[in-house]
């Protein structure tokens, strides 16, 4: 007679027994994995935050002296120049424009992404912002016409 409990045919209660130690693994090893999933989520929750308070103070780091040329070259541009030298200064006043409206959308995109704001500039508004950040002469004079830059012959994209 075979011993009771070998062979193939063990009995209902060790497969069981054998079951749920199987369970128990797979429930440990689960368990694992959930722990390091809630750790990596705090830690990208942290870098996140990290990035939107640097975004945030750059862009107040920036605009700051961006707010000084813009000034500067108001005053500049209220002095007696030439057309040419007008020209040049005004383009430098609408550059730093350009640029801190773009440093603005920076800022304003890590409120939002931070949850402190609800509103967004349009992709519209983004492009026009970009082509006068990139092309900063669109009102150039007829010598210039042909949409390039004075000095570098760089050419812009249409209106």
């Amino acid at each position: 007679m075979a011993a009771p409990h070998a062979g193939p045919h063990r009995p209902a209660c060790e497969d069981l027994r054998l079951s749920r130690l199987e369970l128990e693994r797979t429930n440990e090893k689960l368990e694992t994995a959930i722990k390091q999933a809630e750790q990596l989520a705090a830690t990208a929750d942290q870098a996140n935050q990290a990035k939107s308070s640097f975004l945030a103070m750059m862009s107040h780091e920036l605009r700051t002296p961006m707010n000084g040329v813009i000034g500067m070259a108001g005053l500049l541009l209220d002095t007696k120049m030439t057309t040419e030298q007008h020209y040049l200064a005004n383009t430098v006043r609408q550059s730093a424009e350009s640029l801190l409206t773009i440093v603005n959308d920076i800022l304003d995109f890590s409120k939002i992404e931070a949850g402190s704001s609800s509103s967004s500039p349009s992709p519209s508004t983004c492009a026009r912002r970009s082509r006068a950040a990139w092309c900063p002469w669109p009102n150039a004079p007829m010598r210039w016409a042909s949409n390039s830059s004075p000095t570098s012959g760089t050419t812009c994209p249409a209106s």
